[in-house]
């Protein structure tokens, strides 16, 4: 009986699932955005994966969100792999479905990145903006402003 426990150890026999994979650890993300102006529009927000980073239809999850007598709002994006995200809100004010911006493609609406990029002169890149999901749970802040206002 010994000599048969033995041999199944040694050729690797498994009390286990076989072919079971690997679970892929998941958390969530809530999203704080601040300084919105009450009863105007609505607010659109997304996350993002490196891939697809700013791409009309590029995001993981989006959330569009009616304007109400309020000036902070929460969303919870919820299980998502560990990995690197990116946060983008704007308040969109005239309810175009788009951030507004006038002739020189600066944007005349109140926005936000879960972090702020280097230069307002250009578009932002991935990198400058991320934050790594890499626990159950991470809370991000948006504070929402105008073009100027950065």
């Amino acid at each position: 009986m010994n000599a048969l426990i033995l041999i199944m150890l040694m050729t690797g026999f498994s009390f286990g699932k076989p072919n079971s994979t690997p679970t892929v650890e998941t958390g969530k993300v809530i999203l704080i955005m601040e300084n919105l102006e009450p009863n105007k529009g609505e607010i659109r927000s997304a996350i993002y994966k490196k891939e697809g980073f700013l791409d009309k239809h590029g995001h993981i999850e989006d959330s569009v969100l009616p304007m109400g007598d309020f000036t902070t709002k929460t969303v919870v994006f919820d299980n998502l792999p560990y990995g690197d995200y990116v946060l983008a809100a704007y308040q969109d004010l005239d309810t175009s479905h788009k951030l507004s911006s006038n002739m020189i493609g600066v944007p005349n609406e109140p926005y936000a990145f879960s972090k702020t990029p280097g230069s307002k002169w250009r578009k932002p890149n991935f990198e400058e903006c991320s934050f790594k999901l890499d626990q159950s749970e991470v809370t991000v802040t948006l504070k929402l402003k105008y073009w100027k206002q950065y």
